[in-house]
């Protein structure tokens, strides 16, 4: 007969709480497994939490518990409950440094749109005064 018999269940909402996290491109795992990397929500983060994260590089899909919490130190530990790696999907990933897009307006017009708030850089154009506008903007905005 074991030595310990619950008498009673406790529901998983109130003992722990799961996040999710996706990585930037570039992090391993490893760098994620550790303490620096959550040092700006550590606060948040309790005993026994589960945090789920995915790779936006498409590297790896994991999951892990959080195993040990010293908020005075600021030190975590955690213990991998799931690991799935894959290969990088950098190459078929929208580039970040992109910031215009060229969008048909309708009978013939085309437009330079920034592409985070949506407004119109030029518009009333054609396709390849269009395209040439926005490889102007973006080149002016890196050069800048």
């Amino acid at each position: 007969m074991p030595t310990h018999q619950p008498i009673r269940l406790k529901r998983v909402e109130v003992e722990y709480n799961r996040y999710f996290d996706v990585v930037p491109p570039g992090i391993t795992l490893e760098e994620v497994m550790t303490t620096d990397y959550w040092v700006n929500v550590r606060r948040q983060i309790r005993l026994h939490d589960v945090l789920e994260v995915v790779a936006a590089d498409g590297a790896f899909d994991a999951e892990f518990r959080v195993t040990m919490i010293d908020h005075i130190r600021g030190l975590m530990t955690f213990r991998l409950l799931r690991e799935t790696k894959g290969p990088k999907i950098a190459a078929s990933l929208p580039s970040q440094a992109d910031r215009y897009a060229v969008k048909h307006r309708g009978h013939g017009n085309w437009a330079v749109v920034e592409i985070a708030t949506g407004s119109v850089v030029s518009e009333g154009m054609s396709r390849e005064a269009a395209e040439a506008t926005r490889i102007e903007a973006e080149a002016g905005r890196k050069a800048a």
